[in-house]
């Protein structure tokens, strides 16, 4: 018996691997990949336990579907079969610990979704036997949550709760008995014990895959996507791709080793060479074609077709998603939409897909009906890239439509935006108007506190200038903090885009202000500055090529400069505080322009042009974004015939604890994390239970949770209920009454200016007192505040006596000499008696800096 046992294994190590290179032969330009997952597989085949393989590589070199197609080759090998064979999960927007295990495992009683199995629960009790897991976008996580994914990996197994059994048994109920899960079925006795144990374990025949793009930063020293210029760049650069790269820099990402070590395998996926784009190309020929003849319908493309289509999808810097994007913008859409839609063929036709040069640089593809040896041409249409529009249609779409765009895209602001679309206007103008700046990038600078919409500004942009906002391409000057960080992620990715679309551009400079404290700066001034003047930039260190930038090229520069002017506890004031803030800065905008002075080179600075400063989101603006992205993020459960709403309450919270700090970013973040996904857990698998039912969103200010109650059925049906949806945290700037109390600062007067915004907006209470230097012998201390309208308000000082007096922590130490003399400098309504009263605009950060100026 044993013999037999051990034979029957080798025959079966040996099928496998011609089971996997079956399932993989359309998987193009990874045959290393193929024989290491082929020899993997006859290993597994005697294994234990349950592996874990790394699939790294760049965009579109077939990762996803590889991992697919071997765990498909995989299955057969085993006798393994299933209806999904894969289980997929992105770990992309999985930003902490908790929302891992909320959507590995479910949510936990009382909260929402804890009656509804999670989708990998789901999976796990259809395929106990083997099958595949696929994690991608590990990169995107933080370290923390891959360590807690890997601890359930290498655990190899779930204990269900009594709850979640009873859950999976309700799940089922109206699922014939028979088509049960099997481990369900046996071990709940076809559901009459619905308070059984399961221990749901991985197999050796469970594969789990963990996707990251990884390492693809390094991939050739001459930048990434076209910029690798032949065959042999593109195999040099494939030769240095490897699993140790991969590794390498998941390490250096802060990712333990202890944790990387407990992979099995690291794959590196290379890019595509061009001979194997041309078989993803004729591939994807053929499916299309096998599409249209289960219709009947004989589809074939021209040489001159297959040609056009090979090179215009070619692009490493995408891969193979690009063929698909291509194929079925140029030939899918336009052929279903314009011909089969209008009942123009019939079973039996031949259509012949051509291509020929057309105007300028577009190209006419005409689709012909061959009939009794005759064609009649059915529908001609633009492919290939369009013309790069000039400065001067630029400029002319700018002052057509570029401020109702952003208008209609951008909450609030309106203020900022019409000084924004004068200032693009005014570039394009001066690009216009002189010959020596055509060609060059136009650039516009704008400041603002995070989260005021930076992103979809320039999206905007990009859609108003060029019809499409995919023409954005972004720099995050926040990842840069070295040379080779700006050649990896500026210079490469500037330069990757411009490849992918060399007549047009709109690049979004973000985070400018991290440059400020690099010892790098002026290095990666210049590079910029050559950018702007020369509209070219060096393509690597040292490296002689250039590369060049579209003449349609706009920059939009942001920056946080008016966090530093604000101060240390910026990030604990109010909405209404930040407001008065940036009003005092549009009246006083030396504190706000010394800063951004001080934070770049002469040169660079005079490029960037007067920065434009955006405010932060009013109350008003803030509850209109609040609306708006509610009815958005609530669109699944509405399409299933659910009211949402928010209650008073529910609406009140989004303003008395929006972090303005954070922005719409707050806003968006906290309905997704304690709205939207809740809601979404509690509807999904109970959409008729639902159907008609009213949501109504509330806040409990007592028990700070946010809850909904559930308004479903009608009359003696009618039925009431509420979920918790979560515990809400305390924000920074929603101080317990009690705390703020006892939290009642004690300044120093270069810190004044905030404390005085304290005392009006939270009361005097929460400052106790304010200690000066200078003004006398004694100094001064703060006596009391009173609000005087809505604008204005006073501060009342008394002299402190001499012998209390002490220099405050990090003053300059003063002679009583020097201190008399500046008593002269004070403003002549603070007479030098025993108390005095001081009024002005209220927030006076200009007070804090140089109070006697």
């Amino acid at each position: 018996a044993a013999i037999a046992k051990a034979k029957e294994e080798i025959e079966t190590a040996r099928g496998v691997d011609g089971y996997v290179r079956e399932a993989m032969k359309n998987v193009y330009g990874q045959e290393e990949v193929i024989n290491t997952l082929a020899g993997f597989a006859q290993q597994q085949v005697e294994a234990k336990s349950h592996a874990v393989l790394l699939l790294g590589g760049p965009t579109g070199v077939g990762k996803t579907s590889g991992f697919h197609a071997f765990i498909e080759g995989f299955n057969k090998a085993n006798g393994i079969q299933s209806e999904q064979p894969v289980f997929e999960m992105s770990l992309a927007e999985t930003t902490d610990e908790r929302l891992l295990e909320s959507a590995l495992f479910g949510s936990k009683p009382p909260y929402i979704g804890a009656d509804t199995p999670s989708n990998l629960i789901l999976w796990l009790i259809n395929n106990p036997n083997g099958g595949g897991l696929l994690f991608d976008e590990i990169e995107k996580a933080p370290p923390v949550v891959l360590e807690k994914l890997m601890t359930f990996l290498e655990k190899g197994q779930v204990k269900l709760t009594p709850y979640l059994v009873q859950s999976l048994c309700k799940y089922y109920e109206n699922t014939p008995k028979e088509n049960w899960p099997k481990t369900l079925r046996e071990a709940t006795n076809d559901g009459a014990n619905v308070k059984a144990e399961i221990t749901l374990r991985l197999t050796s025949r469970h594969i789990i895959g963990l996707g990251t793009n990884a390492g693809a930063e390094n991939y050739g020293d001459s930048g990434k996507g076209k910029e690798l210029k032949s065959e042999q760049d593109i195999a040099q650069a494939n030769k240095r791709f490897t699993g140790d790269l991969i590794k390498k820099e998941l390490k250096a990402r802060g990712y333990k080793i202890e944790v990387l070590n407990r992979i099995t395998a690291f794959l590196a996926f290379k890019k595509l060479m061009p001979k194997d784009h041309v078989r993803i190309v004729e591939q994807r020929m053929k499916d299309v074609e096998a599409k249209f003849a289960s219709k009947l319908i004989n589809f074939t493309f021209t040489d001159d077709a297959r040609k056009f289509f090979e090179k215009e999808t070619y692009d490493p810097s995408a891969g193979a998603r690009n063929i698909e994007r291509q194929v079925n913008e140029w030939i899918s859409r336009n052929f279903n939409d314009a011909i089969l839609s209008k009942s123009k063929i019939a079973p039996g036709d031949e259509i012949v897909v051509d291509v020929k040069a057309g105007n300028g640089s577009t190209i006419a593809s005409i689709m012909k009906l061959q009939k009794n040896g005759e064609s009649s041409p059915l529908l001609e249409y633009n492919v290939g890239k369009p013309l790069p529009p000039s400065p001067r249609e630029l400029l002319a779409r700018a002052k057509e439509r570029l401020k109702a765009t952003l208008e209609k895209r951008i909450i609030g602001h309106r203020g900022e935006i019409k000084l924004l679309t004068e200032a693009i206007i005014s570039e394009l103008s001066r690009a216009v108007a002189d010959p020596m700046r055509v060609g060059k990038p136009v650039i516009v600078y704008f400041d603002g506190t995070p989260g005021i919409g930076k992103t979809e500004i320039a999206k905007a942009v990009a859609e108003a200038l060029f019809d499409d906002a995919s023409r954005l391409t972004r720099i995050n000057f926040n990842d840069i903090i070295d040379m080779n960080t700006f050649y990896k992620f500026g210079v490469e990715t500037m330069g990757s885009a411009i490849k992918t679309n060399p007549e047009s551009q709109v690049m979004l400079w973000d985070e400018l202000h991290r440059l400020t404290d690099s010892p790098y700066k002026q290095m990666i001034e210049n590079s910029l500055l050559s950018v702007l003047d020369e509209g070219e930039i060096p393509a690597g260190p040292n490296s002689q090529e250039k590369i060049q930038f579209p003449a349609a090229t706009i920059v939009i520069a942001t920056g946080n400069m008016a966090a530093k002017a604000l101060g240390p506890h910026a990030s604990s004031m109010t909405n209404r505080e930040l407001l008065a803030q940036f009003r005092l800065f549009t009246r006083h905008p030396d504190a706000f322009l010394d800063v951004f002075a001080k934070s770049f080179g002469e040169a660079f600075r005079s490029r960037l042009g007067k920065p434009l400063l955006f405010s932060p989101l009013t109350d008003d603006e803030v509850a209109i974004l609040r609306d708006r992205l509610f009815a958005e993020n609530t669109k699944i459960i509405t399409s299933s015939g659910i009211k949402t709403m928010l209650t008073d309450s529910a609406k009140a919270f989004f303003i008395k604890e929006y972090v303005p700090m954070e922005g719409g970013r707050w806003i968006k973040n906290t309905l997704k994390l304690y709205v939207e996904n809740a809601l979404v857990a509690l509807v999904v698998g109970s959409e008729e239970k639902y159907k008609g039912a009213e949501f109504s969103v509330y806040w409990d200010e007592g028990s700070r949770q946010l809850k909904v109650d559930v308004k479903r059925g009608s009359g003696s049906d009618a039925v009431e209920e509420t979920h918790v949806l979560a515990d809400v945290p305390r924000t920074k700037t929603d101080y317990h009454p009690a705390t703020r109390e006892r939290a009642a600062w004690k300044t120093s007067i270069h810190e004044g200016g905030h404390s005085i915004v304290r005392a009006v907006l939270y009361g005097p209470d929460s400052v106790a007192e304010i200690n000066t230097f200078g003004g006398g012998e004694g100094g001064w201390m703060e006596k009391n505040f009173a609000v005087e309208g809505q604008d204005m308000y006073s501060v009342n000082w008394r002299k402190r006596p001499t012998s209390s007096w002490s220099t405050p922590a990090g003053s300059p130490t003063r002679s009583s000499k020097r201190t008399k003399r500046s008593t002269s400098k004070w403003p002549r309504h603070c007479k030098l008696t025993r108390t005095c009263t001081w009024t002005a605009k209220r927030l006076p950060t200009w007070f804090a800096a140089s109070w006697c100026s």
